[in-house]
């Protein structure tokens, strides 16, 4: 069984026996050029990592107003609202001033420290280093995060973890991805359900008829078709007394009552009715 020992450090816990601790610093230095993304392709920091910027991403005129990154660089975001956002860079660019850029000082296997870097127990420790006026809008910058501790196995164990890591993410994102696809197949057979249902009945042999609607097509030969506005019409009454704790929330297929204090059940607030 391996031995392991007490790390004296809380987000980490019980490390090997045989790893080092040390600071951030002692593994990165950081790089702190102002360049233009005129000179230097602009990048965005994001959870996947360092790609060739988002058309999402949030634009200004202040060109010059960048931070240079080199491929095999690590750039995080300083900022508590882009939490996991960081990664080594596969391309020489420019980064927003909000990210912190950092260079490998010395012998280190990068990828195993990305790893790191990308756990929650990482981005709880970076962050409580941080500081603020709200949770959303809290920073930590290189001064703090200098000072991290952080495990140091030898580089030989550094290289394992992050082939393993890197072989069995893979597979484990295969599989989510086969889920994710499965999932949606189930999505589109349950909306045809419905719409089958709701438009042709339920029996596959009665004789159809076109409806003369376009998005409705053929529907039984029983059945009638009239204009929405003869069956319901359209509440516009204010409620000015509503109590909070009767308020009900607009969502796909269900009206449900509203949690005033955790927002339980709530879409974004465009979808509210």
């Amino acid at each position: 069984m391996r031995e392991i020992k007490n790390s004296k450090q809380k987000w980490l816990g019980d490390i090997p026996e045989n790893w080092e601790l040390s600071t951030i610093n002692s593994l990165y230095s950081l790089r702190n050029e102002k360049v233009s993304d005129r000179d230097y392709p602009p990048l965005s920091v994001t959870m996947k990592g360092i790609v060739p910027q988002l058309e999402t991403a949030a634009k200004t005129d202040a060109h010059d107003d960048r931070k240079l990154v080199k491929k095999g660089d690590f750039a995080i975001n300083s900022r508590s609202d882009r939490r996991g956002s960081c990664g080594i860079s596969d391309y020489d660019g420019s980064v927003s001033l909000i990210n912190t850029v950092l260079k490998p000082r010395g012998e280190m296997n990068p990828k195993y420290y990305n790893w790191l870097f990308h756990s929650s127990q990482f981005a709880d420790e970076f962050y409580r280093w941080g500081h603020g006026i709200v949770d959303d809008l809290w920073t930590t910058r290189w001064q703090e995060m200098r000072n991290i501790v952080v495990p140091v196995p030898s580089i030989e164990e550094q290289g394992t973890i992050a082939q393993k890591l890197e072989e069995t993410i893979a597979k484990t994102d295969a599989l989510i991805a086969n889920e994710e696809a499965q999932i949606e197949k189930l999505k589109e057979y349950k909306q045809s359900l419905i719409t089958e249902a709701v438009t042709k009945g339920l029996d596959p042999d009665v004789p159809m008829k076109d409806s003369g609607i376009e998005w409705i097509g053929s529907i039984p030969e029983k059945w009638d078709t009239i204009q929405l506005s003869s069956i319901v019409k359209e509440r516009k009454n204010k409620n000015t007394g509503m109590r909070e704790d009767n308020l009900l929330s607009l969502s796909y297929g269900f009206v449900k009552q509203k949690d005033i204090k955790t927002n339980d059940g709530l879409l974004p607030e465009s979808f509210e009715g």
